[in-house]
Parts: structure tokens; sequence; C-alpha cells
């Protein structure tokens, strides 16, 4: 990890943290935990809320991080 990154005015902590994450465990497996986290919303919302139109845009936007993903790798 860098300690002279600059991340502006971006939430320091939440980018060391995923900066942390990528390091330890690579871009690839973030990416890929992080699209299975859009895949598990668009499931919870689909069943709780009964919201079709919002479980798809979830389920949509974990399909985009999971093609992003599998072209990763570091």
């Amino acid at each position: 990890m860098s300690d002279d990154i600059d991340y502006g005015s971006r939430d320091i902590s939440t980018c060391v943290t995923l900066e942390r994450m990528v390091d330890n465990h690579g871009l690839k497996y973030v990416l890929e935990r992080l699209a299975d986290v859009c895949h598990e919303k668009s499931d919870y919302i689909a069943a709780t809320w009964d919201d079709i139109s919002l479980s798809k845009e979830w389920s949509i936007l974990g399909a985009c991080i999971d093609k992003i993903a599998h072209k990763v790798n570091v």
C-alpha cells in the first residue's frame, strides 16, 4: 500500500480499506466479490421489496462487474 497516494476529497478510510483488499487479495477477487454483493442485493430486493425494476438494475450491475472481473489478471 502506498501512503503517498492522494485520494483528494474522497472518503480516505474507504479508499485505504479498498486498497488493502486489492493488495491482499487482488483486484480480480475484489471485483468478483463486489459482483456477488450486487447479485445478492438483486435477489434480496426481488424477494423482500418486490421491486423487479430495482432488482434488475442490481443484477445488470453485477453482470457488468463480472464481465470486467473476468478480464482482470491482477
